[in-house]
């Protein structure tokens, strides 16, 4: 009953939620995101076997919302709780999947910035994920497609995303697989990169 219940709650937060009135929505989305979370709390396990359709249900969500909406900053939370659950890697594999193909609209873009913290997140988390040549190299091409991003909120999201992966996988391997980044999306990664250094004392 848990997995179903909890399956059917994913869907909803996904999907369009017609039957409601539009000034309703919002609301009952958050109602359907806390008893998630609620859930969260009581059995984290149960979670981590239902990885995909949480993030996938999350990343459909955000499209929906612009920044300022309430719900925002708990679909936030929630996503950064999910990616530290399971499998690090198959975690990754799952999020770069889902944003290759997004197109760079406004729905898009809320995805796509959503999705990139989420892997930064798993960078920079508690467990030390660093990924294979394959997943560093699907995500140095998402990262370098977002960067020629028309959304200025995609290119420093991945930015972020770059400045985590150069920490993790190295100088030599994060250029390698940036491929053929260059002019200002190169100088951009590059003053970052440098600023964390400096602010961890040169490590």
């Amino acid at each position: 009953r848990f997995d179903a219940l909890l399956s059917g709650l994913f869907a909803y937060l996904a999907g369009p939620a017609a039957a409601l009135a539009p000034e309703k929505v919002q609301d009952v989305k958050a109602q359907i995101l806390a008893t998630i979370r609620a859930m969260l709390r009581k059995d984290r396990e149960a979670f981590a076997g239902r990885g995909e359709e949480g993030i996938a249900a999350l990343l459909a969500a955000r499209a929906r919302y612009e920044g300022r909406a309430h719900i925002v900053a708990g679909l936030e939370v929630l996503a950064q709780e999910l990616v530290g659950l399971g499998d690090a890697d198959k975690v990754a594999g799952v999020v770069v999947g889902r944003l290759e193909g997004e197109e760079m609209g406004v729905e898009g873009c809320r995805t796509l910035s959503m999705g990139l913290r989420m892997l930064t997140g798993l960078l920079e988390g508690a467990g030390g994920y660093v990924p294979g040549d394959e997943r560093a190299g699907e995500m140095g091409r998402l990262a370098g497609r977002c960067l020629e991003s028309g959304n200025s909120g995609v290119r420093m999201d991945g930015v972020g995303l770059c400045v985590a992966l150069h920490k993790g996988v190295g100088e030599k391997k994060f250029w390698e697989v940036m491929g053929e980044v260059g002019g200002d999306p190169k100088s951009l990664i590059t003053y970052y990169i440098v600023k964390r250094q400096r602010e961890a004392g040169g490590v």
